[in-house]
């Protein structure tokens, strides 16, 4: 019984090592195939310490667009043209313990985005929660400038901050270009309507919240009040010897004694082959007198012993009717009168002269009233012109009239100082343009506008009086000096053409 019992315990004992060990060849091959993968943990795509990628997804793009993606991490990667949805990083994949950085690299114009949980460390799984959220940007809202023009007779145009806009006729308008809120605007009459004065109100601020509709521009017609002529000049204002074809008839010398010819002067002449100053003003804007009481032969811009600028200014703002429009025609005898060319008036003495006659007419004439000041003729040319005439004319005689006469020997005579004449004439006549320029920056304040017609040359090259070169039948066959009625209507047509205030 002892046997068997002892027989029994060692069969049990047996069998329970013979257990141990199946349960122990089982197991032993599983626990080789799982000690590889030490280092995944749970993710899903990786393996070990590497195979981890990084993704997520991409909203608010629409429309198309597309963004650019970067993740930088060991090695640098880009996804290219990613659209709305998901994106993933897995090329190479990511080891274990690694950086990254997710970041948009080019994005659409007018769209920003913003990058969520776009940075960390791989940590035993896939990084998938990352997301990419991009939306429009913001518009910043845009306003226009506008208004109404009223009492328009002919086309205008109206300038804002560089952009132009023209309108023909009365009624509303809006600039095309748009502003953002805070932006300035300056709305200004940049060419006015012929024969019109134009005045704006409300036209400059700075936007406020909302769109500028209330600039106002009115127009009016231009009525001068006080529409007359006046002239203060020397004997070619006056017309003098303009008739005369000849000076060697009894005829022709009965001619040249008339002296004045006021009804060929090119200020206010009534012959219809001269058409006038007066006639042009007369022809733009209806009801205009005209008259030259203060001005006569003779007459210098400087000298105190004859009837000067000063003179004559002074005469013209005397008179019971004062003139709206005043020019001024003088210079030729301040030449003519010298016998060489040490005589000639130095800048400072014909200056001062200029500035004696402005003083009296700028301080003394209407509001609204207009100085127009003539530029010196070439009378350096008259010798070459008057030889010219009298060998292309029977019955003149210029170089002999000059001789027995005495007309203007520092220009006739064989012994011409023609030289120092052209640097005078020059001289003279850039002086009238930087004084008149200097007076009429005074206007504002005078009310009198100056302007000297030479400044035409001195702005485009336009031919002035002072810069023409008049033809051998634009001087008269009497004196050969003196403007013939041709040349008058040459001198009319001259200064009407470089007045920009007529």
């Amino acid at each position: 019984m002892l046997r068997i019992a002892s027989y029994s315990k060692s069969a049990v004992v047996f069998l329970q090592l013979v257990l141990l060990s199946l349960t122990i060849t089982a197991t032993v091959p599983s626990l080789a195939a799982k000690g590889g993968n030490s280092g995944g943990g749970g993710n899903s795509g990786g393996g070990g310490d590497t195979g981890y990628t990084v993704a997520g997804t991409v909203s608010g793009l629409g429309n198309g667009n597309v963004v650019s993606l970067m993740l930088e991490s060991a090695s640098t990667q880009e996804l290219q043209s990613v659209g709305d949805g998901s994106f993933i990083f897995d090329d190479p994949p990511l080891s274990r313990r690694s950086s990254y950085v997710v970041s948009v690299s080019a994005t659409p114009d007018g769209v920003s985005c913003l990058v969520e949980n776009g940075s960390g460390t791989i940590n035993k799984r896939d990084i998938t929660n990352i997301r990419v959220i991009c939306s429009a940007d913001p518009v910043a809202d845009t306003y226009t400038v506008g208004g109404s023009v009223s009492g328009l007779t002919g086309s205008i145009t109206l300038s804002n901050n560089g952009e132009t806009l023209s309108r023909a006729s009365d009624g509303t308008f809006t600039f095309a270009r748009e502003l953002t809120d805070g932006a300035p605007y300056n709305v200004v009459v940049s060419n006015p309507p012929e024969g019109q004065s134009c005045s704006v109100v409300n036209g400059s601020g700075n936007i406020s919240g909302a769109s500028v509709t209330d600039v106002d521009v009115t127009c009016d017609t231009v009525v001068m009040s006080l529409a007359r002529l006046e002239g203060a000049g020397d004997s070619i204002m006056r017309g003098y010897n303009a008739s005369c074809t000849g000076n060697t008839g009894l005829l022709d010398l009965f001619c040249y004694a008339g002296g004045d010819q006021n009804q060929n002067s090119f200020l206010d002449g009534s012959n219809a082959s001269v058409v006038s100053l007066l006639d042009r003003y007369v022809a733009q804007m209806g009801s205009f007198i005209g008259g030259k009481s203060a001005s006569e032969s003779g007459s210098e811009m400087t000298a105190q012993d004859k009837n000067n600028f000063a003179t004559q200014a002074a005469a013209i703002v005397a008179s019971t009717t004062q003139p709206t429009v005043v020019v001024v025609e003088l210079g030729g005898n301040d030449l003519c009168n010298r016998t060489s060319d040490q005589d000639l008036y130095s800048a400072e003495v014909w200056e001062n002269s200029v500035r004696a006659g402005l003083d009296i007419l700028v301080n003394n004439l209407p509001e609204g009233s207009t100085v127009y000041m003539s530029s010196v003729p070439r009378v350096q040319d008259l010798r070459s012109v008057g030889l010219a005439k009298q060998a292309s004319e029977s019955g003149v005689n210029c170089e002999s009239f000059w001789a027995s006469y005495d007309v203007c020997t520092i220009a006739t005579a064989s012994d011409t100082y023609n030289s120092a004449l052209s640097e005078s004439q020059q001289l003279y006549n850039e002086i009238l343009a930087a004084e008149a320029a200097s007076y009429n920056d005074m206007a504002a304040t005078t009310g009198v506008e100056v302007v000297a017609e030479y400044q035409a040359h001195l702005d485009s090259g336009a031919p002035t009086v002072g810069q023409y070169a008049f033809a051998t039948n634009e001087l008269n066959g009497g004196d050969c000096f003196h403007p013939s009625i041709s040349g008058q209507n040459k001198l009319s047509e001259i200064l009407w053409n470089n007045n920009p205030f007529r």
